[in-house]
């Protein structure tokens, strides 16, 4: 009951932040399937122009930051494009999205959410806290499969990061799923097969599976030690 009103006051102080984090998990998955079913039918013809490696590693690098593509779609797509020859690009193009996406995120939070800070003073407090880990709360974050990358862009966009951090965080973080999406991407033959999602994985499932669990106990444990720092300073 005691969680229940917490959480209800700071949805009563703070909806718009809320809502800012509905949004960003929700548009990038949305825009990215209306634009895989419109360039479905030219993907082939689009991989046969020069530029098009160039182009396509600019502007899902803007994509990416602006949260309106998620990597997930990204690296499956370079994989399928480029082959390993293209890793190289996607790392780069992630480290320079989580750069530009951090600063996205705070300006969202400053100028849509209304502020970089809590009106409700123990969510604050509890932010504040959770700062102390910044490189490991981002690192666990960045793991989950269910925390996308957007999301935690706009999420953390009320907490204080130095950008190198930001972006080494985001690279070990991401790493994990970003190999085992982009190697789905080479051994797919067709654009469809790339991302169907019908044949059961064993290795990745299970693979998904730790990754949320060592997320959630990460991310459980920085939270338990910002909660009972702010209890000993009561």
């Amino acid at each position: 009951m005691k969680l229940f009103n917490g959480l209800t006051a700071l949805w009563e102080t703070d909806r718009a932040y809320f809502i800012l984090i509905a949004a960003a998990a929700v548009l990038p998955w949305s825009l990215s399937g209306m634009a895989g079913w419109l360039l479905a039918g030219d993907a082939f013809q689009l991989a046969e122009k020069p530029a098009f490696q160039a182009g396509f590693f600019i502007i899902t690098t803007l994509t990416m930051a602006a949260g309106l593509s998620p990597t997930t779609v990204v690296a499956t797509a370079a994989g399928f494009f480029f082959g390993w020859a293209g890793f190289p690009w996607v790392v780069m193009s992630y480290l320079a999205a989580a750069i530009l996406g951090r600063k996205i995120g705070v300006f969202l939070n400053i100028h849509v959410a209304g502020s970089k800070k809590f009106v409700n003073p123990r969510a604050g407090q509890f932010f504040a806290q959770m700062s102390n880990k910044p490189f490991l709360l981002l690192v666990f974050c960045r793991l989950s499969p269910v925390l996308t990358f957007a999301l935690t862009n706009v999420a953390l966009g009320r907490m204080s990061f130095k950008i190198t951090t930001y972006a080494a965080a985001t690279l070990i973080g991401m790493l994990p799923r970003t190999l085992l999406v982009f190697f789905a991407g080479t051994q797919a033959s067709e654009w469809s097969q790339a991302f169907e999602s019908g044949e059961i994985n064993h290795f990745k499932l299970l693979l998904a599976l730790c990754l949320l669990v060592i997320s959630i106990v990460g991310i459980g444990v920085i939270a338990r030690q910002a909660f009972l720092r702010i209890s000993e300073k009561k």
